[in-house]
């Protein structure tokens, strides 16, 4: 991945980011179901063949800052078992 700016995939991800942000806030899904769509995506990234190693370490990083910004965002839901 170059140092270039790519307006394509920061739409891309401002736009997922803020669908993200919407279902959470239609009470849709909570904060372990972004963290669990997150640690997918890192581990298919990590996943990839070594010549792609570079680009997927740059894509990592971007969605590790997004999740970090998601999850600080996204109050914690409580299961049943966890209410006193």
């Amino acid at each position: 991945m170059t140092d270039k700016a790519d307006p394509a995939g920061m739409a891309a991800l401002l736009l997922v980011e803020s669908l993200m942000l919407a279902l959470v806030e239609a009470g849709l899904i909570g904060q372990d179901e972004i963290a669990g769509t997150i640690e997918d995506v890192l581990a298919t990234h990590r996943a990839l063949p070594e010549r792609d190693r570079a680009t997927a370490e740059a894509a990592a990083r971007l969605v590790t800052r997004t999740a970090d910004r998601l999850l600080g965002a996204v109050p914690r839901r409580r299961k049943s078992r966890d209410r006193p």
